[in-house]
């Protein structure tokens, strides 16, 4: 079976985040770049498939240079190959599910059985590349899955519903899948295999060789505009003439002015009988 995983090189959001000084940005020099959960979660579904199956695993990916750690880093997992779109036009511009769904599956048309992708991106989680790529290639598309078999020459998915249901479903292909972040964490690489993938051929498609896409002439729809700060909310206090300056930063601290109180002494009964009188006073 010849099985293609799309994946995607994001921040890691988990990492402490800082806006620029002018509010228009991520400060995103020192933020760590990994693979998208997700798409982790869809590279072991399909090399637990070629395990069970055989056939062949392809990681593919949309990115620059940049994008090159993590295509090895899927290699050393497992991948047979791995292929990386892009072209000196694309750089700056900024993607809409619908463009990368369109190229990958223009580069992928014809020559797998299997495309798994992710569920959604931790950074814009728009959740559509799948569902483009299925609607492109005119395939079978089922999403939400968490996890995925060979049977009777096909496949069956149990996807993950409201409320922790599941629904099974038997499909032939070709197909999209798309998968959810799985909690099972990657196993870990032997050193051989790291070192091999850093020496692993990584081959670049330009899309003007294969998509109708004219990556040129393509302009951004919305732009980040910036980021306003939450404005900090002041606590409410007295301001009567009887209250020092320092009374009214202690109750600001405090949370504002609090309500006296009636305190009752005596012994459990007559505590008890002046509580009730009281109640009852105020509540003619």
């Amino acid at each position: 079976m010849r099985i293609a995983v799309c994946i995607k090189q994001v921040f890691d959001v988990f990492a402490p985040l800082q806006i620029t000084e002018e509010c228009k940005n991520l400060e995103s020099q020192r933020l760590p770049r990994i693979m998208n959960p997700a798409d982790r979660s869809s590279l072991m579904i399909a090399l637990e498939i070629k395990r069970l199956a055989g056939g062949e695993v392809t990681a593919i990916t949309i990115g620059d240079i940049n994008c090159e750690r993590m295509l090895r880093d899927a290699v050393s997992q497992g991948a047979d190959k791995a292929v990386r779109i892009w072209n000196s036009s694309l750089e700056g511009k900024i993607l809409d599910a619908h463009m990368k769904g369109q190229l990958l599956s223009e580069a992928l048309a014809g020559n797998y059985d299997l495309i798994v992708c992710g569920n959604k991106s931790l950074d814009t989680a728009s959740g559509l590349v799948g569902a483009t790529i299925s609607e492109h290639l005119g395939c079978c598309y089922v999403p939400s899955v968490v996890s995925l078999k060979p049977e009777n020459g096909g496949l069956v998915a149990h996807r993950k519903l409201l409320h922790g249901a599941r629904e099974i479903v038997s499909f032939d292909c070709p197909a999209v899948v798309t998968v959810d972040t799985l909690d099972e964490e990657a196993p870990c690489v032997p050193l051989e295999s790291a070192i091999a993938a850093q020496r692993f051929a990584l081959p670049v498609m330009d899309p003007k060789d294969f998509s109708k896409l004219n990556v040129s002439r393509i302009q951004e729809n919305a732009f980040f505009g910036g980021y306003i700060p939450p404005k900090p909310r002041t606590k409410k206090a007295s301001r009567g003439a009887g209250v020092s300056a320092a009374q009214r930063m202690k109750m600001m601290m405090g949370g504002g002015p609090k309500k006296g109180g009636d305190v009752i002494e005596g012994s459990p009964e007559d505590a008890a009988k002046a509580l009730i009188d009281a109640v009852r006073e105020r509540s003619k």
